[in-house]
């Protein structure tokens, strides 16, 4: 028994943008969007508060989070900006400057710089419980490892030797850490568990920063356990990960009004590793705040503006070429949620057995993209007395997927004792 997956490419056709960068901007008091590259900027919502700060998405239900200083309030509304509603009011004398979400746990993460703790309440506002307080450090932005539980996040001050700093605890307070010092100003942490790194904005030395999970605690000035991913910005806030197209966003507020920076006001992108050069997205005359992603994507064109840096040479983008060189053209790793400029990630579906009622069939497992209207992907069979076909096949298993993608088991109809000689392949076509 093996597996091969078989090609088929016909012509790229373009749709309707869905995914893309949102961010608060705070001197306007908008949300707004743009596309990965930073095309077709748009208001979602004017009048969006008289302070919006933190933002985050939630892509199943279509939903944007953010909080309003100016109003002490944490609004949901749709992607669009209507329907807005406020799901909880963190006044008076408050200060929510960020928040995250838990979607399996039906939670919503938030820090109050001005009273100086941490939050949890439900997606819908009820059930506010406080995880930590402080009479020292003042929370300011936050991220959360569902998987470890544990909660992740930077002082607002950078004056004193007690503050500006990064700390870690567990979901129930539990277990608090110093993990970063040495930091002027902290203003967005992110934590990639799997690739096994913590992320970081030094604020006031205008770096985007990152350090590996196994070397914490570290101080940020020691350049041996520490990488500058991105320098020579100004003001840089809010941070939020892209994993699968290795790529983060962030955005500057220009405040500090330093010499010779790069990307003042600016929606701006790089790579996780800092191999790519900084890209300036979306220029803004005005205060941006934070910044978040709908990574879903509906059109190859879309999917090329997320995993490409702008400025790629049009013909590596192309659906047919190979620019990573491994063998999977662009609309293959697309298909079968790979990326495109990385060889050590192959599309790599399994062929494998699988028993019902004491009966052992061939069995094919792979992950599939979804969300892209013009791509058909179809896995098919053939036995040695059959031509390939996907009728009959049957699927044993679906598991949804962040991004319009799923997991998905398929079987042969025939039990391998009947018909030993059978294969597998995935066929997928781009259609006009």
């Amino acid at each position: 028994m093996k597996s091969s997956p078989a090609l088929a490419l016909l012509v790229l056709a373009a749709t309707s943008p869905a995914g893309g960068i949102y961010w608060t901007n705070r001197g306007a008091g908008l949300v707004e969007r743009a596309d990965f590259d930073g095309a077709n900027r748009t208001t979602v919502r004017p009048n969006a508060g008289t302070n919006v700060r933190g933002i985050a998405i939630l892509p199943a239900t279509n939903h944007i989070y953010y909080a309003d200083n100016g109003a002490d309030l944490i609004y949901r509304m749709n992607l669009d900006g209507s329907d807005r509603i406020t799901i909880f009011t963190v006044g008076p004398s408050a200060f929510p400057a960020d928040l995250r979400l838990d979607p399996a746990a039906g939670h919503l993460y938030y820090c109050d710089q001005q009273k100086a703790h941490l939050r949890r309440i439900n997606l819908d506002g009820s059930n506010p419980l406080t995880l930590h307080s402080s009479t020292v450090h003042q929370p300011y932005y936050l991220d959360i490892d569902p998987v470890a539980r544990r909660i992740y996040w930077g002082d607002f001050d950078g004056v004193s030797a007690n503050t500006g700093n990064v700390f870690r605890m567990n979901f129930d307070g539990s277990g608090l850490e110093t993990i970063v010092t040495g930091n002027l100003e902290t203003r967005g942490v992110c934590v990639d568990p799997a690739g096994g790194h913590l992320y970081w904005v030094n604020r006031n030395a205008g770096k985007i920063m990152r350090c590996r999970l196994a070397d914490l605690p570290v101080s940020a000035t020691d350049p041996s356990r520490t990488q500058t991913l991105y320098a020579q910005l100004d003001t840089p806030h809010g941070l939020t990960l892209d994993v699968p197209a290795h790529r983060l966003y962030w955005v500057d507020t220009a405040t500090n009004n330093t010499p010779n920076t790069i990307g003042d006001r600016a929606v701006s992108r790089g790579s996780l590793d800092g191999s790519t050069p900084h890209e300036v997205l979306v220029p803004i005359n005005s205060e941006p705040w934070d910044v978040e992603i709908d990574p879903r994507c509906t059109s190859m064109t879309e999917w090329t503006e997320r995993f490409f840096p702008t400025g790629s040479a049009d013909a590596a983008m192309l659906p047919s070429a190979d620019p990573d060189a491994d063998g999977a053209p662009n609309f293959l790793e697309c298909a079968l949620v790979t990326h495109p400029l990385s060889p050590r990630e192959f599309p790599q579906p399994l062929a494998h057995a699988i028993t019902i009622d004491a009966t052992v069939y061939p069995a094919l497992t792979f992950t599939r993209r979804t969300g892209i209207s013009n791509l058909t992907i179809s896995p098919q069979f053939q036995t040695a007395a059959s031509p390939w076909s996907s009728a009959g096949l049957i699927t044993v298993s679906s598991e949804a997927l962040p991004e319009n993608t799923e997991r998905i088991t398929i079987r042969s109809p025939f039990p391998m004792n009947s018909s030993p000689a059978q294969w597998f392949r995935i066929a997928v076509t781009l259609s006009r």
